[in-house]
Order: structure tokens, then C-alpha cells, then sequence
């Protein structure tokens, strides 16, 4: 990668001014071998190439070509990408072996750099970021302040909408809630746990992708990936924003189904506004950050193909984030590429009522539409499975084309990502049929169901590395009905968790899961989501010298992550996420407005307390109870992110 800050740190100046300046480009080659019955044949000194191809298995790669090399070169300012690179081909040509070995050499504007010749420049947009970040600093700071005035004053009893919303912004307020780990009685406490740790999943995973695509020493030790079966934690764990999609549709059910209880009514418009007001302004927040400042924040040789190329995307598409599109439109050019996931659980959401309305009026008849439902929801992946020719899952270090085919026609649609999501429906309804209600399971049961779940989670990941094997053939049949059977799966073993849980018969699970220090690391699992992959590109954009792929290394890189993300997060979450939370009660709602340090019961079962995170924690209204993360992640493992993502909350 050579020395990018000397480079770049060049002037050659004639007549006291700069003739030019240092320009590092960075070239990215591969060997590719031709086709042919004599390409390994034994004939000069050139057969250098052809031994390393087989040394780095050129098949495994996808079509002919080797691993991908990075070659970084110091040339005057004056120079075009495209000179670099004739100037590549020139120098290599005499590598070329005629009918055996053709080398590829790609310099791309982008990975052109200069050192900027004056000091940044603002656009009008990113003046107005900055503009809104002061005006939100100065709001929070004058909330916080009225907020501890107030409480000196232990006579000032005001109840009025005014004095809530002046509360609302209160970082001393909303920062106590969101650590208060009291849930109160008759909690399902231990969905907190499950959305933290598949974020926390989301995170290791995306991690150890964007480790796996930067500048590295060893970077052919990815192909090797696939023959170590516990790397399908990581290569094959993309249900991981399935565990939030079922946690999204429990919440959903569960607090539709009291409300309906409550009011025998339903209003589909305020249904949606709520949950659009409560999860876009932190999103919206991240996303015109990405668009404006983020990309004056560093440097380095990868940066204009990274951040740059991130912040072209959201200026052209920020749109179709904010209507929740954005894994249908302009795809191959997504702003934040974890999102595809908060779009899809949008979408589901959009569709709930379709279940929810017949389940909650007519219960048989809603039944029989989830059941259906439920079917298409396997029949359809598995479908377009067979038709389209796709692999059962994204082959990311085997066939680099069908991961996008892949991505494309499956894993980011919603029709296709439907099956969880109604199974956590289905449950929620159980639960709330079942509330107040004691349940008994004979141990017997109990113990099949537990061993059953486990069990099966595992078979369901690490037999994804049954179709990275190199003897393994492909069968278009059998690739469908993993597509279309392994996610539903997955979703009924966490369900089972869930529910274990719930009713009393999770044991240690049930006492890990509800652990009290997981309740407010879940509230901040939907803005880690939204911004966990600003430091993972950061560090591959920025990166100096290549790294070493190790799995020391990648947790290594994974807990500076892990802190970045949630530390950045509770800002996220305390100057946009609450603050519209508690609006959107006091304004939307039409309740007597109460803003208090002291939680109310929460109504997750009842999960709902003053502070209610809506991206990840569901609060008890019935028009925003999801419970995402990611990737959420990916929110949203995601992304993932893997997705997440978490919406996402992350949702990779």
C-alpha cells in the first residue's frame, strides 16, 4: 500500500507555485486463467502465475480468476486513473501467457487520491447539519437545564402539555430512564436479551466481513474460510435479523391484540404516523450525516471508495430510505447498505393489518389467513429459488455474482422475508390468548422442546457449509427448500425460547436472557443499528497499511466496535430517538402528559416504561411494538447486520 501520507505530502512547486502534488492510486489486479487443456503445462519462467493460481484455488474465487490484489503506486497529480492504469497493463504485459493467463488491472477514479489544496469546504447542506446538530445541542442543554430548575423546586407540580414538552429533550430525564432496569411485574424481560445479544451477533459479523474485504497481509486465508465449519457462525448467520423479524411480529401481536382488547377500534392511519414519527427522525439523523460531514473526518487510500462512495449513495437516494423503499429502488446503490432491513420491517409493518384486523375481529378466519400465509411465505423463496437458478444462501468467498443474484431476489425482499415475521405474530397471539393464564408442560416436554430448538439452530447454521464443499454439486430443488424451510425454522426455535421463557420454563436461559444489565444496552440496540458500520468503513477507509486476518485480531477490532457503536448510539438515542418518543405521547397521543424519571410498568408483557425505545424495544402501544435490531441489524445482521439491519434495527 506504500506510505499514503508522504505520498500525498508531496509539492513540487516551480515559480513559488504548485506545478503538482503527490497522487496515490491504488490498483486492484487478478490473475485469471483462460480457458483451455494445456493451462497447467510445465513451458517458461511466466508458469510463476499459473502456480499461483493454483496455489490460491482460482475456481473457489468465482468464474477464473485469483484472489484480488491490491498494488498501491505514487504518481504527479496530473495523472488520470486511467493512465495509471494503461501504465499497469504496459509494465504486466509481459506476464501475460497467450491462451493460459490473462492479468486483470483495475484503477478506479476513486481510488485516486490528492491531498485537499485548501482548507474544507462546506457545502450549504452540510452547513445546515452542523446548524441543526448546534440547535439540537442548545435545545438539549437548555431541556436538561429547565428540567433540574424544576426538580430544586419541589413545589412545581406542573402537568400541563407545555412543561412536558419543555421535558422532553431532558438528557438528565431520559438518560435515567434509559438505564432504569425495573421493568416491573409480568415482564417478558427476556426478549431484552435476545435482541442485545443478535445485535451484539450482527456487530461480530459485520465485522468480521469488512476485516475480511480490507488491505491484508494474508488476505488469501479467506478462501479458507469455508473448510472450517465453525466459520458458518459467521459466513452462514444471516437468521440472525430473523430473531429480530419474530420479535418485531410478538410485540406487534401481542399490544395489538390488548389494545383491540381495550377499544374494540382501530385506526390504520394514526397506526402508521406513529411508528413512521417514532423511528425516522434518529434514522434521517444518520443518514444526511453520512450524505454531508462524515466524509471530511479522515482520510486515507481507501477513503474516496468507501466514504466516498457511501456519501455519493445517500445524497442520491436518501429519499427512498426515508420512505422505507430503498431495498426495492436503486439497490445496487443503497445509502447504508445495512438499511435493507429497516425497509423490509417498515413494509411488514404496512402489511400487519391484513393479519392483525381479521385475527383480532374474526379470530377463525384470521387463523386461517396466517396459515396461508405462512405457507406462501416458504412456498415463494423456495420458488424463486428453483426458477431463478440461485444458490440456498449468499456463497460470499465462492461465486461472487450469485451473492448479488442472491441478495437481490431474496434476501432483501419482503415477500420473501415474510415467514418470521408472522411466526412472531403467531406467537404474540398465543401469548396474549394465553395472558394471566398458568401453563403447564410436562418436563418431559419441556426438555424435548429445549434439546429440539438447540438443536436445530445449530443444525440450520453450520449445514450451510455443506454447500461451500467443492465436491458438493448443485441441485436446484435442494437449494429450495433450504431457501425456503431454513428461516421459518429458525424463527420457531427462537419462538419456542421466547415462549419457554415467558411461561417459566427457561431456567438459567430465562435468568441469562433477563439479565438486568442487557435491558438498556437492548433500548440502544436500534440507533446501534443505524451507526455501527460508520466505524467499520471508517477503519477500512482509513487503514495505512494492510492488517493481518486472524480471529485474535477480529475480536480485537470487534470490541472497539462494539463500545464506539453503543457510546455513539445513547447520543443518537438521547438527542433524537426519546425526545420524538415523548412528542409523539404527549402531542400524537392525546394523553395526559406526565413526564417522570419513574418508569411505568413495562408493557412488553408489559414492556412500556416513560422511556420506550421504539427501535429495538417495543413500548405497549399497539401501532409501534417491534423489537429489532439488525443485522440489524444486520436492524438491522444484518446487517448484517449481516442485518443489521439492526434496524434495525440495524437491521448485514
Amino acid at each position: 500500500m506504500g506510505n499514503y501520507d508522504q505520498c500525498v505530502g508531496i509539492e513540487v512547486k516551480k515559480d513559488e507555485e504548485i506545478e503538482f502534488r503527490g497522487q496515490q492510486c491504488s490498483a486492484t489486479f487478478q490473475i485469471r486463467r483462460l480457458p483451455g487443456e494445456d493451462n497447467y503445462a510445465d513451458l517458461d519462467m511466466k508458469d510463476m502465475f499459473i502456480a499461483l493460481l493454483k496455489a490460491s484455488d482460482s475456481e473457489d474465487w468465482g468464474s477464473s480468476d485469483s484472489a484480488p490484489y491490491t498494488w498501491a503506486l505514487c504518481v504527479p497529480s496530473s495523472c488520470t486513473a486511467a493512465d495509471v492504469q494503461t501504465y499497469f497493463q504496459q509494465v504486466l504485459d509481459p506476464l501475460n501467457v497467450k491462451n493460459r493467463v490473462q492479468v486483470l488491472i483495475s484503477v478506479l477514479p476513486e481510488n485516486c487520491l490528492v491531498a485537499d489544496e485548501t482548507k474544507i469546504r462546506f457545502t450549504a447542506s452540510e452547513i445546515a447539519i452542523i446548524v441543526m446538530i448546534g440547535i439540537f445541542a442548545a435545545v438539549l442543554i437548555g431541556s436538561t437545564s429547565y428540567d433540574v430548575i424544576v426538580k430544586r423546586d419541589s413545589q412545581n407540580k406542573d402537568k400541563s402539555t407545555k412543561h412536558a414538552i419543555l421535558m422532553s429533550f431532558s438528557v438528565y430525564t431520559n438518560g435515567k430512564n434509559l438505564l432504569n432496569t425495573n421493568l416491573g411485574a409480568e415482564t417478558m424481560a427476556c426478549l431484552h436479551g435476545l435482541r442485545f445479544l443478535s445485535i451484539l451477533w450482527i456487530l461480530f459479523g459485520h465485522t468480521y466481513y469488512m476485516k475480511s474485504i480490507s488491505p491484508n497481509i494474508n488476505h488469501i486465508a479467506v478462501k479458507y474460510y469455508d473448510q472450517e465449519v465453525t466459520k458458518m457462525a459467521v459466513m452462514n448467520a444471516t437468521m440472525t435479523t430473523d430473531t429480530f423479524f419474530v420479535l418485531s411480529g410478538v410485540l406487534l401481536c401481542y399490544n395489538f391484540m390488548r389494545e383491540w382488547e381495550k377499544t374494540k377500534s382501530f385506526n390504520i392511519l394514526t397506526f402508521y404516523i406513529h411508528r413512521y414519527l417514532r423511528l425516522t427522525p434518529p434514522y434521517a439523523f444518520v443518514i444526511f450525516f453520512y450524505a454531508t460531514l462524515l466524509y471530511h473526518l479522515g482520510s486515507g487510500p481507501l477513503w474516496n471508495s468507501q466514504m466516498g462512495l457511501n456519501r455519493d449513495y445517500c445524497i442520491e437516494n436518501w429519499w427512498t430510505n426515508l420512505l422505507y423503499i430503498n431495498n426495492y429502488i436503486n439497490i445496487d446503490r443503497m445509502c447504508m447498505n445495512q438499511t435493507w432491513y429497516l425497509a423490509v420491517d417498515m413494509q411488514l409493518f404496512w402489511l400487519s393489518p391484513l393479519l392483525l384486523y381479521p385475527l383480532a375481529r374474526w379470530p377463525k378466519i384470521g387463523k386461517l389467513i396466517i396459515g396461508i400465509t405462512m405457507i406462501a411465505s416458504v412456498i415463494i423463496p423456495l420458488a424463486i429459488t428453483i426458477a431463478q437458478n440461485l444458490t440456498a444462501i449468499m456463497l460470499y468467498n465462492k461465486d461472487l455474482e450469485m451473492v448479488g443474484e442472491v441478495y437481490t431476489y431474496i434476501y432483501s425482499r419482503t415477500y420473501t422475508r415474510a415467514g418470521p415475521y408472522i411466526i412472531g405474530i403467531t406467537l404474540g397471539y398465543l401469548l396474549h390468548v394465553l395472558k394471566g393464564k398458568t401453563v403447564t408442560i410436562p418436563k418431559i416436554c419441556v426438555a424435548l422442546g429445549w434439546v429440539v430448538s438447540i438443536v436445530s439452530l445449530a443444525a440450520i447454521m453450520f449445514s450451510g457449509a455443506v454447500f461451500y464443499r467443492g465436491d458438493h454439486e448443485y441441485n436446484a430443488g435442494e437449494a429450495g427448500i433450504y431457501a425456503g424451510v431454513h428461516r421459518p425454522a429458525w424463527a420457531l426455535c427462537i419462538s419456542w425460547i421466547a415462549f419457554a421463557c415467558i411461561k417459566g420454563y427457561g431456567g438459567p436461559v430465562d435468568a441469562f436472557l433477563s439479565w438486568t444489565l442487557f435491558i438498556p444496552l437492548s433500548r440502544l440496540t436500534y440507533c446501534a443499528y443505524l451507526c455501527h458500520y460508520i466505524f467499520l468503513q471508517y477503519n477500512v477507509a482509513s487503514r495505512r497499511t494492510p492488517g493481518y486476518l486472524s480471529d485474535y485480531h477480529i475480536v480485537h477490532e470487534f470490541s472497539g466496535n462494539f463500545v464506539l457503536s453503543f457510546v455513539l448510539a445513547a447520543m443518537i438515542s438521547l438527542a433524537f430517538e426519546i425526545p420524538s418518543m415523548n412528542l409523539d405521547k404527549i402531542l400524537l397521543r392525546r394523553k395526559k402528559p406526565e413526564i417522570s424519571p419513574q418508569p411505568v410498568v413495562d408493557e412488553n408483557t408489559r414492556i412500556k416504561s416513560s422511556y420506550d425505545n421504539e427501535g429495538y424495544k417495543e413500548d405497549s402501544s399497539p401501532d409501534d411494538p417491534r423489537g429489532r435490531s439488525v443485522q440489524v441489524i444486520s436492524k438491522n445482521y444484518s446487517t448484517i447486520s449481516l442485518d443489521f439491519q439492526q434496524h434495525e434495527n440495524s437491521k448485514q
